[in-house]
This record gives C-alpha cells, sequence and structure tokens, in this order.
C-alpha cells in the first residue's frame, strides 16, 4: 500500500515538472489593441503594418513565444542579423527584436527574456509586405 502511494506520488510530482518545463509564455499587448507595428527585418528593411488583419496575424506568431529560460540583459541583442518591432497601442509601446538561432526564431524583449517561437517571423513580415 505504501509503495503505491509513494508510486502516485512520484507520478503525479513528475507530471508537475513536465508541464513547468513548457515555459513562460511573452507578455504582449492583446491583439486587438495594437493599432500599428513598426521596425525593421533582418536586412533591414522598414516594417510598417496598420491593417488589422496583418497586425493579428504578427501577434498571432508572436503569441506563440515560450521562455528558453535565457536573460534579455542588454538594450539589444548582441547577435546579428536582427529585427524590431515596435507594437503600438494606446497604453504605449511594446519593443522587441527577433533573430534566427539554429532554425528557430527567437524574440528578444529587453530586460525581460528570450521568447521561442513557433513559426518563422521573418517569412510572415516578407508575405505582408
Amino acid at each position: 500500500m505504501k509503495k503505491s502511494i509513494a508510486g502516485l506520488l512520484l507520478a503525479a510530482g513528475l507530471c508537475l515538472m513536465l508541464t513547468g518545463c513548457q515555459g513562460e509564455a511573452i507578455a504582449l499587448p492583446l491583439a486587438g489593441e495594437v493599432e500599428a507595428i513598426q521596425g525593421e527585418n533582418l536586412a533591414g528593411e522598414p516594417v510598417a503594418l496598420t491593417e488589422a488583419e496583418d497586425i493579428a496575424a504578427v501577434m498571432e506568431v508572436l503569441s506563440t513565444g515560450r521562455s528558453t529560460g535565457r536573460e534579455s540583459v542588454q538594450d539589444a541583442p548582441l547577435t546579428e542579423p536582427y529585427g524590431s518591432l515596435t507594437l503600438e497601442n494606446q497604453g504605449g509601446e511594446t519593443l522587441l527584436y527577433y533573430y534566427e538561432e539554429r532554425g528557430a526564431t527567437l524574440v528578444e524583449q529587453p530586460y525581460t527574456g528570450i521568447f521561442r517561437l513557433e513559426g518563422s517571423l521573418e517569412d510572415l513580415l516578407a508575405q505582408l509586405a
């Protein structure tokens, strides 16, 4: 009896540990509140999005961001090339940098953290241009 209770507790603990390893989500303004997205892509070309559909598409990709566990301790990424996006809304602005590393798109929120996206932000921005 004691072994089965100990086994159940061990299994429950493992489940909690595994679900906790998914990483925290990136902190973003609500998609409906973003009025414009300005910035530069990886090639240094300007990005300017004001259409609600375009903004929603970018916000959908950004919302997949999960923490890598790495910290952002600079005003801008140390890696190059990188792109930048400023999400503009009535409450202010949210500045994000993004770059590609080992086949993944990473988003860096200065002094907050580094997040891995599902999908390519650069490809989406090229489609919307």
